[in-house]
């Protein structure tokens, strides 16, 4: 495309308030042939609307009005499709994707999203043939995630004999798909897995921890300790052996006052937050109020919370408790008691 007719298609998408559309792969599109994309009458239907993105350049107009004018879209089932990721596949891809039988068949419908377009015709056909599908245990699998493996991959992962062990079985969960075949072999190998204490870790969350950490983790010297045994939960694997490591080894946990907060949801918060809010408390004097539930808010709004009680007379402490208050979400706290967190903040965030 010219310079000079660069300039007349920005000009043009800046009047349709479309500036959004340019892009550098605009200009290895004729002039001629942008303007035709730009006035096709299909883009007045709302559910074509959000497939007009800079992506579209990547396909040429007659293959863009051969896919606008498939039937198959008048099909709530194949309308969430049409997203821009269906410019990287082409119609004729496309059309043979949406034949498939298999979609009349309700296990394999809610494969049907977006990232399917970023498969071939022949990878789809070979995943969904899969005999594996007819076995109960797999067909929880069966989500759009499952388009991040191959077919290789995914045989390999079904086959492992390690899924006949009871004990694995919970992790058979769609976020396999974010793991290859080597990482699940190498993890289900952990010689750890067999003693009963790590047992209740085996939980999908444990996918999006590396085997080098998770070994790491399981070896601590500390789970020997009883007082250390009930963080062994599933929501270990939201922390890092580092962390742990260091939470583990806080003084903090020697003090009768804070002992009990030594907690599974504890193992997520960051280090720093945790020295800063018990701080806090001991300078507001509440250290003996202490909960794990505290731990969920800022610093901020726990500052907040307690100068709004003490300019409006409230009491701090209830019942032995901490005000109910400090628990409380910012939208409990608007639509339960009338107080917009956000503007207290503002407010009172100047005073400390």
């Amino acid at each position: 495309m010219k310079k000079d007719e660069i300039e007349i298609i920005k000009q043009i998408l800046q009047e349709r308030n479309q500036e959004f559309l340019f892009s550098n792969n605009l200009r290895f599109r004729s002039y001629k042939e942008v303007i035709l994309i730009l006035n096709m009458p299909e883009w007045k239907d709302p559910k074509y609307q959000s497939l007009l993105t800079p992506n579209i350049w990547q396909t040429n107009y007659e293959e863009i009005k051969k896919v606008l004018a498939m039937p198959e879209w008048e099909d709530s089932k194949y309308q969430s499709l049409l997203t821009p990721t269906i410019w990287a596949s082409t119609y004729e891809k496309t059309k043979k994707i949406l034949a498939m039988p298999e979609w009349k068949d309700p296990k394999y419908q809610s494969l049907l999203t977006p990232n399917i377009w970023h498969s071939t015709y022949d990878g789809i056909k070979r995943i969904l043939a899969m005999s594996e599908w007819e076995d109960p245990k797999y067909q929880s699998l069966l989500t759009p995630n499952i388009w991040n493996s191959t077919y290789e991959e995914i045989k390999k992962i079904l086959s492992m004999s390690e899924w006949e062990d009871p004990k694995y079985q919970s992790l058979l969960t769609p976020s396999i798909w974010h793991s290859t075949y080597e990482k699940i072999r190498i993890i289900l190998s952990i010689a750890e897995w067999e003693a009963p204490k790590y047992q209740n870790l085996l939980a999908p969350s444990i996918w999006a921890t590396n085997y080098e950490e998770i070994k790491k983790i399981l070896t601590m010297p500390e789970w020997e300790d009883p007082k250390y045994q009930s963080l062994l939960t599933p929501s270990i694997w939201h922390s890092t052996y580092e962390k742990i490591r260091i939470i583990l080894g806080m003084p903090e946990w020697n003090n009768p006052k804070y002992s009990h907060l030594l907690k599974p949801s504890m193992l997520p918060v960051k280090i720093n937050k945790i020295r800063e809010i018990i701080a806090l408390f001991e300078e507001l004097g509440l250290s003996d109020y202490l909960t794990n539930s505290i731990f969920l808010k800022s610093i901020k709004q726990i500052k907040v919370t307690y100068d709004y009680l003490i300019e409006n007379n409230i009491p701090v402490i209830i019942n032995d408790k901490l005000n109910q208050l400090f628990n409380c979400s910012k939208a409990i706290m608007l639509k339960y008691y009338g107080i917009n967190l956000d503007e207290l903040m503002n407010r009172y965030g100047v005073k400390r």
